[in-house]
């Protein structure tokens, strides 16, 4: 990839949601070198990527897949993923300590994938084919690439919850991880090409990077370059403004400059207020104009033979 100006925008527009006005929001998108952005390909979604692209032919998008649940999400991997098995081994469960009952846990509508399931890399790794092959995307955002606690906890209400064939609920854990790695090692190993950013602790091996949404106290451990991270290095330090009053460009450009400071792997992303919205602060035109556009190449020279 060619030096361009370390800043990202995380971009869940909907153009089928008037409020959100898309047509208004393009010129502050195309300004980006690299989005991420929503895998639903319904047509207004497809006029919208291609007016981002018209606008700047240059940008690097990154199709959106949330790997650790089903999804009512109308995007390519929708009916992959919902097409594994419920129960176990295919969803994380444990037993309630204090009830004896088995519990499914869930973030929201789905219960979460176990990853230790041995099929969970085929399917995950299906679900980006699907996405890849209905938009020429440049990469795949990975979200909740992290192993919530709810998903093995320690204690339920207090009570620690018993040990499993030995081991322990972060033992468990650790197991989920490890098998989401040989997810993240085998979609690397077929699309040697593109950009893989994951979102969660840790970072995996292959991937170019995770993303620390909004926590700056984990920048430290997160941002800087790590062992068998995928070339280009690009690992994001996300803020997300919900202020009442919006951030100033002096508070934007520390932030940036902060976070810059672990590694020029490190790309910025700021968001105001939610990622429906996309805003390109004042500040970042001063950073923009530090890693000017490369010029266009030199077509070599025509020769003609004179006889």
């Amino acid at each position: 990839m060619a030096t361009i100006p370390p800043l990202i925008a995380v971009c869940y527009v909907d153009p089928y949601v008037a409020a959100q006005n898309w047509q208004a929001q393009v010129p502050s998108i195309a300004k980006y070198p690299v989005i991420i952005i929503g895998s639903r390909n319904l047509t207004n979604d497809i006029i919208f990527k291609n007016t981002i692209k018209a606008a700047n032919p240059r940008i690097k998008m990154l199709g959106y897949i949330l790997a650790n649940e089903r999804t009512n999400q109308n995007n390519p991997a929708k009916s992959i993923f919902a097409a594994v098995p419920t129960g176990s081994p295919y969803e994380c469960n444990y037993i309630d300590p204090n009830t004896g009952l088995t519990v499914f846990p869930q973030l929201g509508l789905f219960r979460l994938f176990d990853w230790r399931w041995t099929g969970f890399p085929q399917v995950l790794s299906n679900g980006v084919d699907a996405v890849l092959n209905t938009y020429p995307y440049d990469g795949i955002f990975f979200d909740n690439s992290g192993v919530f606690n709810i998903a093995q906890p320690d204690t339920v209400n207090g009570t620690t919850v018993a040990l499993v064939n030995g081991q322990t609920p972060a033992d468990i854990r650790a197991d989920m991880q490890a098998g989401y790695q040989v997810a993240m090692s085998l979609i690397r190993s077929k699309h040697p090409g593109i950009l893989m950013i994951t979102n969660g602790t840790p970072n995996y091996v292959d991937t170019n990077g995770g993303m620390v949404e909004g926590h700056p106290e984990r920048q430290a451990v997160e941002l800087p370059p790590f062992a068998g991270q995928a070339s280009p290095g690009m690992d994001v330090a996300l803020t997300l403004d919900t202020g009442v009053t919006p951030m100033t460009d002096s508070a934007i450009t520390t932030a940036f400059n902060t976070a810059r400071a672990y590694g020029n792997n490190v790309f910025y992303a700021y968001t105001r207020t939610n990622y429906q919205l996309v805003t390109w602060p004042t500040a970042f035109d001063a950073i923009a104009a530090a890693y000017p556009p490369d010029p266009p190449a030199t077509p070599p020279p025509i020769r003609i033979r004179i006889r």
